[in-house]
């Protein structure tokens, strides 16, 4: 993998969240009360322009009672040709005006009493900082790259990588 990425931050940040919107379904980690980390799938409703994420969830579950509780969530996103880890402070948001903002029907086959369900509430993740790891053309890129290192006695590039604060 070449060296992180000597970008300013605000390219930086548009690459992460560019990266970031290609994927929907991501991995959710939580810190419980006794220390460990839980993690868990979840749907990005969307990625805001400065990478604020924002889930429905519902509020009475044992995922709002953890964010309560400690607010510090890892996002980590992942393809076959990028990853994105992001950390962040979540918070519950119950705005009516938010919800109809981001509502859309792919959202009805997890709450299908729709906006009227009973503790439905948003999560919103205000990022604190995200590292990326890139690799045009995915397994086959990296594959192709593996081998011409091992021919050529050169070093393995297994794409770009880069960190900011957000």
């Amino acid at each position: 993998m070449t060296q992180p990425s000597t970008d300013s931050p605000s390219e930086d940040t548009a690459k992460i969240v560019d990266l970031m919107r290609k994927d929907r379904t991501v991995m959710v980690g939580t810190v419980l009360t006794d220390g460990s980390i839980q993690s868990r799938p979840m749907s990005v409703q969307t990625v805001e322009d400065d990478g604020t994420l924002w889930f429905f969830a519902h509020d009475d579950g044992p995922l709002a009672e953890q964010l309560t509780s400690h607010p510090q969530v890892n996002v980590a996103f992942a393809d076959s040709d990028h990853w994105v880890s992001l950390a962040g402070t979540a918070r519950l948001e119950h705005s009516s005006a938010k919800i109809d903002e981001l509502w859309d029907s792919t959202t009805d086959a997890f709450f299908p009493d729709g906006k009227e369900t009973p503790g439905l509430t948003l999560i919103e993740v205000s990022p604190d900082s995200a590292e990326y790891w890139d690799q045009p053309g995915g397994g086959v890129g990296a594959l192709y790259n593996f081998v011409k290192a091992k021919v050529t006695g050169g070093t393995y590039d297994g794409g770009t990588s880069g960190s900011t604060e957000l």
